[in-house]
């Protein structure tokens, strides 16, 4: 037992490292692109990888509805097939991309690009990357930490290697987009090799479909509430100050994202019989994490921003606390939101959480209201996000037993079922 312990805990440690990776790679992309692309094709890409992380909202409920689902089968003592989840994870990522095909010539208009060719490559990438989340999803659901792990890994780093490899031989906007499709395609069939190819319970399509709809529905108000501050601020700011708001938020981004992993980690157990103990837990031990960080940017803020921006900003350096104070917010939200998903909730009780995205946009945009310093807007942005925590975490509390595991959500495999 204390062996199976140990290694569980191990697992946990090193999918925790491959998010950090993960992560860190993100930032290594826009490094590489900066430093290889002239200012209006960097531009471009910054603004067609903006427009690609709305299909990553999808892409996630994908991987939390079969996440969920292949705990339900393992409950049951069986596997979901691999084969079942790679269709279903290509149907939607098709899907996406033909979404993305459809929109490329006015999106390309839109974002002054020299040809919709870059909008439809980025589609493109959708299909194995929707793929690639399926089969996490599939690797989370068994807590197969150690593979889900690699597979992390694996999948942010075979595209930005592609990336470099394409800025380096001077590839344009186009030629970049062609070899980080390419690198997903890789990481797609080797997370596929990965996960196997046992398992004999089989999705249900329709079921599974409804649960990526409402997933997609509260992640879409999720990525709203903690995406919208910056474009706000840049709105009303001058153009220094938003500066300093884009480098202050960058700890909002680190405390946001360096306890995700937690709540992932977790997600398999929330819809089971202890899924409340388990999401107070996670949000928890989110909220000590976070605030140890933003105690140490107190005495070392002036440090850390000047490291970041290679040269001092004391609005940003004197903001950094709240900011991170701010991410760890979103976490515990982030903890909250993915109950609700494992819970099996309908899109309409994601109210509470559209709701807080409006009132954030309102009260950021009313006359005589929205503050003028970046400090000011960080803690209205704050104040919204803990009256958004405040209704989730009553809401959970006020909700019976999860208690929802091995609901019928997967069945035997039938000739009804087999991709066709």
């Amino acid at each position: 037992m204390a062996a199976t312990s140990v290694r569980r805990h191990g697992a946990a440690l090193s999918f925790g490292a491959a998010s950090a990776i993960a992560n860190a790679l993100g930032y290594v992309l826009t490094v590489v692109l900066a430093r290889g692309l002239d200012p209006d094709s960097f531009g471009a890409m910054g603004a067609l990888l903006s427009l690609g992380i709305l299909g990553t909202i999808p892409a996630t409920a994908v991987q939390l509805s079969i996440a969920r689902q292949a705990s339900d089968a393992r409950g049951r003592g069986s596997h979901l097939a691999t084969s079942s989840v790679l269709w279903f994870a290509a149907r939607v990522g098709g899907g996406l991309a033909l979404v993305f095909f459809a929109a490329a010539i006015p999106a390309a208009s839109y974002l002054h690009l020299d040809s919709a060719v870059s909008v439809a490559l980025l589609g493109l990438i959708l299909v194995p990357m929707v793929v690639t989340a399926g089969i996490s999803g599939l690797l989370l659901g068994e807590e197969r930490l150690a593979a889900l792990a690699a597979v992390t890994t694996l999948s942010a780093a075979a595209r930005v290697g592609a990336a470099a490899v394409a800025v380096v031989l001077g590839a344009g906007v186009s030629g970049i987009l062609l070899a980080m499709c390419a690198g997903a395609a890789v990481a797609a069939t080797a997370a596929s090799a990965l996960a196997g190819w046992g398992g004999s319970a089989r999705l249900r399509i329709r079921g599974t479909a409804a649960l990526v709809s409402r997933g997609t529905v509260l992640l879409t108000a999720y990525f709203l509430m903690t995406n919208l501050d910056v474009p706000i601020a840049r709105h009303h700011l001058s153009g220094p100050e938003s500066g300093s708001y884009v480098l202050a938020s960058l700890f909002a981004k680190v405390c946001l994202w360096g306890p995700q992993f937690l709540a992932v980690i977790a997600y398999p157990r929330m819809h089971r019989s202890d899924g409340r103990s388990t999401t107070w837990g996670v949000m928890g031990l989110t909220a000590a994490l976070g605030v140890c960080f933003a105690v140490v940017t107190v005495p070392l803020g002036d440090t850390l921003v000047a490291i970041v921006a290679h040269r001092p900003d004391p609005v940003a350096a004197q903001a950094a606390p709240w900011f991170a104070i701010l991410g760890t917010t979103w976490a515990v939200l982030n903890v909250l939101v993915l109950n609700e998903i494992a819970a099996q909730r309908s899109a309409r009780s994601s109210w509470w959480l559209w709701c807080a995205v409006v009132a954030l946009i309102v009260v950021l945009n009313a006359t005589g209201v929205t503050p003028d310093t970046v400090k000011g807007i960080a803690l209205v942005t704050l104040c919204v996000a803990a009256a958004a925590v405040a209704v989730g975490a009553a809401r959970l509390a006020a909700s019976g037993p999860s208690g929802s595991a091995f609901r019928d959500t997967v069945r035997a495999p039938t000739e009804e079922h087999l991709p066709q």
